[in-house]
């Protein structure tokens, strides 16, 4: 038989180089069964050297699997072609799912190869396609099983009681755990610049660097995961599309020996959108956890106004009622202490009741919320509100008074003459600065307005040490910004 002879002349040779996305990732025991489909190409053609060349998806040679025998001339591979075939060699395409992905050559044979030797060809061709495409398949799998694993992670770590900075914490561990990232954070992408919500990993400085070299980087808008390359170093820059939660990029520093192929940008994709949805509904926790806690101290005041303090006036009158009954006068003066008793019970009721329904110290956020709830009937719809950093820790009551007299008037100008349909507001604190930042989509800012309101809110933020600003929003409408220092 033409083909059944073994190699020609001594001893054969084997390499792989350069695997492709269907090899790289795969384990060696992958490489060895494609590299015995080219050793048994040669033997059962007869060929002195042979070839598996694999090919990414675009069709770009990615790397080979050869296997020589020492009197193979590498010469003869040249000109082989695709679906061709030489006096020197022979060509047969490897197809995974129907589509070309790779080529299976031998050359090297003095006496040609024979119609047989190309059917045993194609047959091994056909044997390599099916075997990539049970290893990519497994791939695939191994990829999404890491995909349910990291969700899994995250979901199961955002359960109440929640803490953002928490949450945002499990994000990047779940990011590391899917893609081995050697560094992962998740950045906030605010007005005035980034910042670092969480992160890990040993290369965070990795990821400083790509913050301060090209944020524009970051602001650029995707539908999904994309890969940025500068130099030797490899991001991959995955958005997380929250609406509740502070929106956001999740930045992955990864090693430049890893190739990310479609499939994975893919499941990353898929993974941002899934930590989106949990902090989104962290995000709602917290809301509904502090709306609670307000409708509870509502509900508190009100019962000690209509229940506990009338029933104290109430007896207060029956005892002064009892003191017209007796001319003893240590009953009378043990009555008059007792109602000055109830007198002084009340006005602490009353005090107590006020600080219910004014803490203002206990939480800016959630006077915030309950602000915007109070101008959903006049503007139509609830706006969106965000908040940023340590409201509660770094605000000054003198300050956060500011800020909520500033926000009321913002929303009043939106609902009398903005038109929109929707509102934002973001509230955010460092070290340094309180900023106010409200955003709707109405029909933005006149050319000539007269400022009263907005007259006076800018002069609080200079008296201050601040600023005010306006502008046009990012989609149509207006936009305002004010600033004023923490402690002002």
């Amino acid at each position: 038989m033409a083909g059944s002879g073994s190699t020609s002349g001594g001893v054969g040779e084997s390499s792989g180089v350069g695997e492709s996305s269907g090899v790289g990732d795969a384990d060696s025991e992958l490489r060895e069964v494609l590299r015995g489909i080219v050793v048994s190409a040669c033997t059962l053609t007869g060929a002195s050297a042979g070839e598996l060349a694999l090919h990414h998806a675009d069709g770009a040679l990615s790397g080979a699997i050869t296997h020589r025998t020492v009197t193979a001339d590498p010469k003869h591979r040249r000109g082989l072609r695709s679906h061709g075939t030489e006096a020197a060699g022979s060509v047969a395409d490897v197809r995974v799912r129907g589509a070309v992905q790779g080529e299976l050559r031998v050359w090297g044979r003095s006496t040609g190869f024979t119609d047989h030797d190309r059917v045993v060809l194609d047959t091994l061709a056909g044997t390599a396609g099916v075997i990539l495409g049970h290893a990519r398949a497994y791939a695939l799998s191994e990829q999404r099983r890491r995909l349910l694993e990291a969700t899994t992670l995250v979901a199961e770590a955002l359960q109440p009681p929640v803490r953002l900075d928490e949450a945002f914490g499990q994000v990047v561990l779940g990011a590391r755990v899917l893609t081995g990232a050697i560094a992962a954070a998740v950045v906030h992408l605010l007005p005035d610049g980034v910042q670092i919500a969480a992160g890990g990993g040993p290369a965070m400085q990795q990821i400083r660097a790509l913050l301060d070299a090209d944020e524009a980087q970051l602001r650029e808008p995707g539908s999904g995961a994309r890969i940025v390359v500068r130099g030797r170093d490899t991001w991959v820059l995955v958005p997380l599309r929250a609406h509740l939660a502070h929106p956001g990029v999740l930045v992955l520093a990864v090693d430049p020996t890893h190739r990310i192929d479609d499939g994975e940008l893919e499941v990353l994709t898929a993974y941002g959108d899934q930590a989106s949805l949990s902090l989104d509904r962290a995000q709602a926790l917290v809301d509904r956890r502090e709306l609670l806690l307000t409708a509870d101290r509502e509900r508190i005041a009100r019962d000690l106004h209509d229940v506990v303090i009338q029933r104290l006036f109430a007896t207060g009158l029956q005892l002064q009622g009892a003191r017209r009954l007796t001319a003893d006068p240590d009953v009378i003066s043990r009555l008059d202490g007792a109602v000055n008793e109830l007198d002084v019970t009340i006005r602490e009721i009353r005090a107590s009741i006020f600080e219910l329904q004014n803490r203002q110290q206990a939480s800016l956020r959630t006077d915030l919320t309950s602000l915007a709830r109070e101008y959903a009937a006049t503007l139509g719809f609830v706006p969106t509100l965000r908040t940023v950093g340590p409201l509660d820790l770094n605000v000054t009551p003198t300050a956060a008074a500011q800020l909520m007299t500033v926000l009321r008037e913002a929303l009043s100008n939106v609902a009398r003459h903005a038109r929109a349909g929707s509102c934002e507001i973001e509230v955010s604190a460092d070290e340094h600065w309180l900023q106010l930042l409200v955003t709707d989509d109405g029909v933005g800012l006149p050319p000539e307005r007269q400022e009263s309101g907005l007259r006076n809110a800018r002069t609080r933020a200079v008296e201050a040490g601040g600023t005010l600003t306006l502008g046009a929003g990012t989609s149509g409408g207006a936009r305002l910004t004010w600033r004023i220092p923490v402690d002002a």
